[in-house]
């Protein structure tokens, strides 16, 4: 399984800010954490849209995915201004029935560990009891 993850925002975009806080590294960070887990604990071949502080246009990031033909691609973002929660969009042309429930019960699994104080997705309806 190959996978992109795109760290929202980046160079002169910050995205939210608050409490000087900026979006843009809140998701750079958490991008290499979620990549670095998957890698290691699942085997999953992962690449970054960014590494550093840089701007990509939406553009590029698309043009990115493409050319590598990912499996699946995931933009982090922090929501700000009315937004709360996890928000995913799934690509319409997706077959659901692939391992993409798999993969989505990893990476929700990741980020709530990583970023929500090692909250279990155990807690939450399990799709493989």
């Amino acid at each position: 399984m190959r996978v992109m993850i795109d760290a929202g925002h980046g160079g002169y975009d910050p995205g939210a800010t608050s409490n000087g806080l900026k979006e843009k590294d809140l998701t750079l960070k958490l991008a290499l954490d979620v990549a670095e887990d998957l890698e290691s604990l699942y085997g999953i071949e992962v690449l970054l849209t960014r590494t550093e502080d840089v701007f990509i246009s939406l553009e590029d990031r698309v043009l990115k995915a493409n050319t590598a033909e990912v499996d699946y691609f995931v933009s982090l973002h922090h929501n700000a201004g009315g937004g709360t929660g996890f928000e995913s969009y799934i690509y319409p042309g997706v077959d659901v029935k692939s391992n993409f429930t798999l993969f989505a019960y990893l990476l929700f699994t990741l980020l709530l560990k990583i970023h929500f104080f090692d909250v279990s997705f155990d807690n939450y309806l399990h799709p493989y009891e």
